[in-house]
């Protein structure tokens, strides 16, 4: 099984969290299940204004013949830096799955083996992520974890991995969508995306703002196609969420407007409909009586 890590990274000089926050997402993959596999890493920086992330970045390259940084120069924004990752991968690693990390994820030791087996099973699933831990109080997240990435790596991990042991639950798969998002390749073929080169992407090209609905967007196209998107609680990963979203733009209601009109008009009636039915997926999946794909 080959499996590609599409890894984004903004990290801004006025938040140093977020260059702690990324080093620790980075440490805990290289620590994990990720190694059983035929693995890549492709990390895209889009702008790191930090000062230190270039270096971080570069030395890992240097060190880790399976991690490959390409420096954008300038914030892409999601999809494009999405799609950046899922070129590149392609060309250097034809993958079977392709999974985004975002650099507020800290991994416990086992979290990917039981996404690739939901994968396994169900051959109609294109999309499939782990419950949740969150630094913030969210209803679908199972526990809010205090981590403040004032701890050291290790202690941080320990943090997490027991929470995550905690809440595991072998075999329960519903609908719904969270991130790191194992996604499978064949499910990007066959949706067909291509930027005015004719370059696959996974994400719309031409999405007018920089975040916010690309994956609701993404999931829409999969759905009208028959493929459906998961979350397996046999994995449980943190995610703290509030950096991952700041790092792309510290004002996102432009780009929220941006983007919603042009998915109303691109997809009409039924794109307001799936993204409330995805809604009440997200409510009923860490609810006891949520419903299994």
């Amino acid at each position: 099984m080959r499996v590609g890590i599409s890894l984004l990274a903004c990290n801004r000089a006025d938040e140093p969290r977020h260059y702690r926050a990324m080093r620790y997402a980075i440490a805990s993959l290289l620590d994990s299940d990720l190694l059983r596999y035929d693995w890549r890493i492709q990390v895209v920086d889009n702008g790191s204004a930090d000062g230190v992330t270039a270096d971080f970045l570069q030395g890992l390259a240097d060190r880790w013949e399976r991690i490959d940084v390409r420096f954008a120069g300038e914030n892409l924004g999601i999809a494009h830096g999405r799609n950046l990752a899922y070129q590149l991968l392609a060309e250097s690693h034809a993958p079977d799955v392709v999974v985004e990390v975002h650099t507020d994820h800290l991994f416990p030791t086992v979290w990917l083996t039981p996404l690739i087996k939901a994968l396994e099973a169900d051959r109609t699933l294109g999309i499939v992520g782990p419950a949740l831990l969150s630094g913030r109080s969210l209803g679908w997240a199972l526990e809010q974890v205090p981590l403040t990435y004032d701890e050291t790596f290790k202690e941080a991990r320990a943090l997490v991995s027991a929470a995550a042991e905690n809440h595991r639950q072998p075999g329960r798969v519903v609908p719904g969508l969270t991130h790191p998002a194992a996604i499978r390749w064949a499910m990007v073929e066959a949706l067909n995306e291509r930027d005015d080169e004719g370059r696959l992407c996974l994400y719309d090209p031409r999405m007018p703002g920089k975040q916010n609905f690309e994956d609701t967007e993404l999931l829409y196209r999969a759905h009208m196609k028959n493929w459906k998107a998961a979350i397996s609680f046999g994995s449980v990963v943190f995610h703290h969420y509030t950096f991952s979203r700041t790092q792309v733009v510290s004002d996102h209601h432009a780009d929220y407007k941006a983007n919603r009109v042009y998915c109303q008009r691109k997809h009409g009636a039924g794109f307001e409909e799936y993204q409330a039915e995805l809604g009440a997926w997200m409510d009923s999946a860490y609810s006891s009586e949520g419903a299994r794909v």
